[in-house]
């Protein structure tokens, strides 16, 4: 599964487990709250299916250049049986032992890109206060505790890259926000 929504992995699931085998294995890619992660694990596991809840951390060209990170969660058998799938894909791998801790970290993961991206944005708003131009601000930036993402989103932050691509992962990020604000107060 890889799709935008906990309800979305819900329907479908309900729809294709009459047709998977005893044993076949579920692997979830998709970023849903915990307590659908539990669910879905609970509702193959009672059908024989294995279950693998498996957010990835990184972007399209990270998963098409094999350097994605796979936060694993379920039991230690399916987590074997998804291994060498995701060895395909990914870099590194965090194993958790139940799917909805997993879902748990890649919420986590996404609240602290989204205050990542804030910190910049306060940034360059107080190095426009200060006079500085933004070449000469991003070069601090990248300098400092930020850099990576800074120089990953240099070309877009200067406006040399077009962000209408970026309208679903800014959806999707939003959505993820939400969920870890319904789970923790602090995350809101």
């Amino acid at each position: 599964l890889s799709l935008f929504d906990g309800k979305a992995c819900i329907e479908v699931s309900e729809l294709a487990q009459p047709y998977l085998e005893p044993a076949a294995l579920v692997l979830n890619t998709s970023t849903i709250a915990p307590s659908e992660a539990k669910l879905l694990d609970a509702f193959f596991t009672d059908n024989k299916v294995l279950y693998v809840q498996a957010p990835v951390m990184g972007s399209v060209p990270a998963i098409d250049n094999g350097v994605a990170t796979v936060i694993l969660g379920g039991s230690p058998t399916a987590i074997d049986r998804a291994r060498p799938v995701i060895d395909t894909f990914s870099q590194a791998v965090l194993e958790f032992e139940s799917a909805e801790a997993a879902a748990g970290a890649k919420l986590l993961s996404n609240h602290a890109l989204a205050d990542a991206l804030l910190a910049i944005r306060q940034a360059l708003l107080v190095s426009g206060q200060l006079g500085l131009p933004l070449d000469c601000a991003l070069d601090v930036l990248e300098l400092g505790p930020l850099a990576p993402m800074v120089k990953g989103k240099r070309a877009r932050i200067e406006g040399q890259i077009e962000f209408s691509s970026a309208d679903s992962t800014l959806a999707a990020l939003i959505k993820d926000l939400e969920l870890a604000a319904e789970v923790s107060p602090a995350a809101a």
